[in-house]
This record gives structure tokens, sequence and C-alpha cells, in this order.
């Protein structure tokens, strides 16, 4: 066999395998990538971890671990929402899978103007997608979208008794959002909903903040206190009248200022 005869050379994960046991998922994960990301009209590039994984039938003894790699490199971009079922059919297709799943995280930056001076500047959300192809019934696969957005809380009951002031926190709210089909999935405009998400907290956070925009949150977050408890609610109610969604989980992780701990709240929700 020469070097550039491939043809010879065997294909062990081809091999059959007597163990009877299908794999649910098998691939990669860990993979750190750069992406382009569309979505909303809007294209930023970004750096990814991601997981790509199929089902494995349980005749066969491995799966092509490379082919992974070529499929995302193949793929049509900028990458978005409504290119995560030709992502997922294509990795069915490749590897000859019943079934395929992907988990891409990374940061989005959006836009954010401070309140007075209307300064401008960038912060960044994680977000992550989380999604699974049924080649046998199309009508079970399943799409979430997974976003994170921090916002100021300020303690209730530290301004209930404190005689001055009140103790704050930076907040992490983050929603798992499950979709009732690929439409509605493709439709979310992520910019605007992390914009929802804002809206409970105490107050918005900003990157660029000048000093007339600083007594505003200030003064702001002392005007709307919330619990940790008041802001898994909210979001709740944020949620819950939205025709595109199964099922949904917010939850809430303050970071507090007064304690070394953290406050957390969680709410799991199906319609």
């Amino acid at each position: 066999m020469t070097n550039g005869d491939v043809t010879a050379i065997k294909d062990v994960q081809a091999y059959e395998d007597g163990r009877n046991v299908e794999i649910s998922q098998v691939g990669i994960s860990g993979l750190r990538l750069p992406i382009e990301f569309s979505n909303g009209g809007q294209s930023q590039h970004s750096v990814m971890e991601a997981a790509f994984t199929v089902t494995l039938q349980k005749e066969r003894k491995g799966t092509h671990m490379s082919r992974f790699i070529e499929v995302w490199d193949r793929l049509e971009k900028p990458f978005s929402l409504e290119r995560v079922t030709t992502l997922l059919n294509s990795l069915e297709e490749k590897l000859d899978a019943e079934k395929a799943q992907i988990e891409l995280k990374f940061p989005l930056f959006f836009t954010r103007t401070a309140p007075v001076s209307q300064a401008k500047s960038l912060m960044d959300f994680n977000c992550e997608i989380v999604a699974e192809s049924n080649h046998s019934d199309p009508g079970e696969s399943h799409y979430e979208l997974r976003l994170m957005a921090p916002v100021t809380s300020l303690c209730p009951c530290s301004k209930e008794i404190s005689e001055f002031s009140a103790h704050s926190q930076r907040s992490h709210l983050t929603i798992a959002l499950q979709f009732r089909d690929r439409a509605g999935f493709e439709a979310i405009d992520i910019d605007q909903l992390l914009m929802e998400m804002e809206s409970v907290g105490s107050s918005r956070l900003y990157p660029l903040l000048k000093r007339p925009d600083e007594k505003y949150v200030t003064e702001m977050a002392y005007k709307t206190p919330r619990f940790v408890e008041d802001l898994v609610r909210d979001l709740v109610v944020l949620l819950r009248e939205r025709q595109d969604l199964i099922a949904f989980s917010v939850q809430s992780e303050n970071f507090e200022s007064i304690h070394n701990h953290q406050a957390y709240a969680k709410v799991n929700y199906t319609f």
C-alpha cells in the first residue's frame, strides 16, 4: 500500500458490535471555533464552544469523529437560528444516524444606551443553543434557547430596615426556552428578548455610565427593590403568555454584597 492509497485502510468504526447496546449520543465536545452569528438583522463574530453528537446504532462499533468537523466547516455561513435544522440534518446524513444533537455556547454583544447621557457601548450576554433532530419523526425534534442577562437587584428587606441605605447586588437572570416547533425558534429576536429580561431587575446594567447616569441607575434601583423570588416570578409573568413555547425554566443567581454566598431561585414551567 502506498502513502496515497487510502482505499485499503480498514474502517474500524464500521465493524459490527455484538453487545446490543445503542448509544444515545456520541461525538465531540469541547470544540472551540470562531463563529459568525446572524440574528435580528445583525451579524457579529464570536467564539463558540460546541458539542456535536449523533445516535449510534447498536450493531455499529463506532462513529467517525472527523466527519463532525467536516459538516460544520462545509455549512453555509453566517450561522443563525434558521441554519440549526440544516446543521442537524447534515449531521444525520453524514454520520448515517437516526438522530443528531448540537450544543453551542457563545457570547453575543449588543449595544446598550446610558439612560441620561445616551452614551452607547457594547455589553456581552451568554447565549446557548441546544437542539436535537429526529429523522423518523420530525415532530419530535427539540429546539431550546438559553440566555443569560445580568441586572441589578436591590434588597427590599435591607431598604425597609436600614435608616440610610440598602444593599444591592448583580443578578444573573437565565432563561431556557423550549419551542413548539422550528418556526417559533427561528423567529426569535435575541436582543429584544434580552431587553425584556433586563426590564425585571431593579435596574439595568450598562458598560458605560457618566455621573448623571450613575445617579439615575442608583436611584432607580432604590425605587424598585427586588428579592430573588421577585425576579423569577416576574420572568414567569413575562414568558407564560407566549404561544411559541411548550415549556421554559427561569432562574436568578444573586451575587450578594453582604454575604459570602449567592441567593438563588428557579421556576420550571410547562404549558
